[in-house]
């Protein structure tokens, strides 16, 4: 299972004479938009000062201006290296973000035509082929599947904010191109709101409720294996969910895998960076603007909570976020919360609001200011004092006093 045979292995002819490997196509074509960047501006630097005419396919993130006040003596290449990384489309025809150390940045076009959602469809096709070869592909009715996502909108979204629930339904639904929504993404939702449900027929052993939802994480477990040779925003949202769900399991090691390939993947996708130029661009919706907010910062609180369980470093330094939190969501921030149950709903309940948005907020929040403490105080390195330490713990609990969190409802605190 994703073993490629010899013949299919790549291969560097050399060349006759020096000994040298021949570079790589993407190579000379990261040098040649070296070389038209250059060109462009030597010619313009007979006439005015250089300026970066902006690119739909090369927008810099917020908050870092680029100097267009260079002199007639600035050496351009100086002035190119030193530009900020950016968000780019490259051939599988997904966003991705490169810094500036990157040749990548500098590539404005993709590097062929890219086919969009191609290579993730191609490898959710070879991921299902693998499950069923190994007899751990799983089906299950319709009405199964509405039962196991109502129970997963109640009682895990809530709290782990990390799946846009308009976005994910119209892609169920089949009402758009169904980027948001993939036989990995389900079979992870299945495998933790299982948890939640009592029936049986969830469980690999009738009698043992602790198996509830196994034979869906074994099938995603499989699926994620192949879907991260070129993840995408599901793919992210699916390691959030198994890191959970097999951290429940005890299996550590594999849980914290999964949540470092989570950050990883999302950091790759530039979800960490502020995308409102290309939202004003027209290049992505203000939908998927949202959906990658959201997806960002429930992969933030995934992050966080792992390290503060297992004090160990984490993946998520505030120093590499731009995006902002998730917005306050009218449709979902007061969608009134019903608890999953088949009786008949108590008529107090429908009055609670599920407060998503803004409980994403202050969870986010929370894990901040906690990480960053805990990280203070048990650095391997720390010298701190105990006047340091306590300092630190001090301001830690100032932040209860805050008017903020004294004004917040019941629903909204964090205990």
């Amino acid at each position: 299972m994703g073993r490629r045979d010899n013949g299919s292995q790549l291969r560097v002819s050399r060349v006759e004479g020096d000994g040298c490997a021949p570079p790589s196509k993407k190579y000379v074509e990261s040098l040649q938009a070296r070389i038209r960047l250059l060109e462009a501006q030597v010619v313009s630097l007979g006439s005015q000062p250089p300026t970066i005419l902006p690119d739909p396919q090369a927008i810099e993130p917020e908050g870092v201006e680029l100097d267009d006040d260079t002199g007639d003596e600035q050496d351009p290449l100086s002035e190119l290296t030193g530009l900020v990384g950016r968000l780019n489309v490259i051939d599988d025809g997904q966003i991705h973000y490169f810094g500036s150390q990157s040749s990548y940045n500098l590539v404005r076009e993709p590097l062929r035509d890219a086919a969009p959602h191609e290579p993730s469809l191609r490898m959710q096709r070879q991921g299902i082929a693998a499950a069923a070869q190994l007899g751990k592909l799983v089906t299950i009715s319709d009405d199964m599947q509405n039962h196991l996502l109502e129970l997963y909108w109640k009682w895990q979204n809530p709290w782990n904010y990390v799946i846009h629930k308009g976005t994910f339904l119209r892609s169920f639904r089949g009402e758009d191109d169904g980027k948001y929504c993939s036989p990995l993404l389900l079979s992870s939702i299945f495998a933790i709101s299982a948890r939640y449900s009592d029936r049986p027929e969830l469980r690999s052993d009738p009698n043992d409720p602790n198996t509830a939802g196994d034979a869906f994480c074994e099938h995603a477990k499989v699926l994620l294996l192949y879907e991260s040779e070129a993840p995408t925003i599901t793919t992210v949202q699916s390691a959030c969910l198994l890191a959970l769900r097999i951290m429940s399991d005890g299996k550590e090691a594999l849980g914290w895998l999964y949540s470092g390939n989570a950050t990883r993947m999302a950091h790759n996708l530039g979800l960490n960076l502020d995308c409102s130029k290309w939202v004003t661009s027209g290049l992505l919706s203000e939908d998927e603007a949202e959906t990658r907010k959201v997806t960002w910062w429930g992969c933030y609180v995934v992050d966080k909570l792992f390290s503060l369980g297992l004090g160990r470093p984490s993946s998520t330094p505030k120093s590499s976020i731009t995006c902002p939190k998730p917005s306050i969501d009218n449709e979902e921030e007061y969608t009134p919360w019903k608890p999953a149950t088949e009786g008949a709903f108590d008529e107090k309940t429908l009055g609670v609001h599920s407060h998503i948005s803004s409980t994403a907020h202050h969870v986010s929040e929370t894990y901040t200011i906690a990480c960053e403490a805990m990280d203070m105080i048990y650095a391997i390195n720390s010298k701190l004092s105990s006047r340091e330490i306590e300092d630190i713990v001090s301001k830690t609990d100032a932040f209860d006093e805050e008017e903020e969190v004294k004004t917040l409802s019941e629903q909204k605190c964090v205990s």
